[in-house]
C-alpha cells in the first residue's frame, strides 16, 4: 500500500461527535442507488457482461483486493481501518450475502431510495458483525441517472421536485434512525455528455435507455433539469434540517456535477470509461470516482 499517500489517521478515543471523525475511526461503510453502485459492467467485456454486477470494485463501497489493486471508498477505509465492515465483494445482486451493505438496485431511480434506506438499516441492525448504536457508519448515497432518463416518457414524475421530495423521505429516515452516521449524498452528471460517445452500440444503446439525453430537441431540457436535482438536493442538505444532532450529519459530494467525459484523440468521448454499453461505469471510472470522491470528502 505504499503508493497511497495518505498517512494512518485514527483517533485515540472513539469520537463523540461527527465533526471529529478521522477516517481509521470509520466501523462500517455502506451505499445504496442504482446500477452505477452495483457496478454493472464494470469489468465486462461484452454487452451481455454489463448485466453482471461486479460489486466488489464498486467506486463507493467495492472491497476486492486492497488499495493498490482496486480503487474504491472501500479499500479506502479498510486501509485506515482493516476491521471495518459493510463493504461488497465478487459480484451478484443485492440479496447476495457478499453484497452485504451494498444495498443499490440496478435500474432503481430516487423514489426507491426510502425502500432501499429500510432495508439497509434492517441489515446494520441484524448483522452480527455490526455494533448499530456504537459504530460510526459511512453511507454514500447517488442516484438520479434514471430519474433523468425516465422523464423522457414521464415528465411528470421526475420533476425537480419529486426527486428533492424523494431524496428527502430517504435522509430523514436515516437521520431519525440511524446514531453514528455520515452520509454522503453525491450529485449527479450532466447525461447530455453521453453523445460524446461514438459507435453503433453506443447509438443503439442511448436511443433505447436514455434518448431524449442524447437526441432530439429535449436534450437542453434535460441538461436543465439534471442541473435542478443538484441545485435543490444541494439546498435541501444545506438547509441544516440534517445537523441537530452531534452524531449524526449529510455532506453533498458534489465533483460529479462538474464532471466532464474524458476526450480519446479524435475528440470523442473516450470509452475505455464505460462499459460496452456505453452507459455504465468501466473500472477505470469506478477508480476515478472514488479517488474524487475520497478527495471531496477529505478537502476542505
Amino acid at each position: 500500500m505504499s503508493d497511497f499517500p495518505c498517512p494512518p489517521s485514527k483517533s485515540t478515543e472513539k469520537p463523540k461527535s461527527v465533526n471529529q471523525l478521522r477516517p481509521g475511526d470509520i466501523d462500517v461503510i455502506a451505499a445504496l442507488g442504482d446500477s452505477l453502485t452495483a457496478a454493472n459492467g464494470a469489468e465486462a467485456r461484452t454487452l451481455i457482461g454489463v448485466l453482471t454486477q461486479f460489486r466488489g470494485v464498486s467506486w463507493s463501497i467495492g472491497g476486492d483486493d486492497d488499495i493498490t489493486e482496486i480503487r474504491s471508498l472501500g479499500n479506502v477505509f479498510k486501509y485506515y481501518n482493516p476491521s471495518v465492515y459493510g463493504y461488497s465483494t465478487g459480484t451478484g445482486n443485492e440479496k447476495r450475502a457478499n453484497s452485504k451493505f451494498n444495498v443499490a438496485v440496478p435500474g432503481a431511480v430516487s423514489e426507491d431510495m426510502a425502500v432501499q434506506a429500510g432495508e439497509l438499516i434492517k441489515r446494520l441492525k441484524n448483522d452480527p458483525n455490526t455494533d448499530f448504536y456504537n459504530d460510526w457508519k459511512i453511507i454514500t448515497l447517488f442516484i438520479g441517472g434514471n430519474d433523468l432518463c425516465g422523464w423522457c416518457d414521464n415528465q411528470e414524475r421526475f420533476t425537480g421536485d419529486q426527486f428533492e421530495a424523494n431524496i428527502k423521505e430517504a435522509l430523514d429516515i436515516f437521520h431519525s434512525t440511524v446514531p453514528r452516521a455520515l452520509v454522503n449524498v453525491v450529485n449527479i452528471m450532466d447525461l447530455t455528455q453521453l453523445s460524446l460517445l461514438k459507435g453503433v452500440v453506443c447509438s443503439v444503446v442511448h436511443l433505447a435507455i436514455c434518448s431524449c439525453a442524447v437526441y432530439g430537441e429535449r436534450i437542453h431540457q434535460v441538461s436543465d433539469l439534471s442541473q435542478q436535482y443538484n441545485q435543490l438536493v444541494e439546498k435541501l442538505i444545506l438547509s441544516e434540517r440534517y445537523d441537530t444532532r452531534e452524531d449524526f450529519t449529510v455532506v453533498l459530494q458534489p465533483f460529479l456535477s462538474h464532471a466532464k467525459i474524458p476526450l480519446d484523440k479524435e475528440g470523442n468521448g473516450d470509452l475505455t470509461y464505460f462499459a460496452p454499453d456505453c452507459f455504465h461505469f468501466s473500472l477505470k471510472s469506478h477508480a476515478t470516482s472514488s479517488i474524487a470522491l475520497w478527495n471531496n470528502m477529505v478537502c476542505v
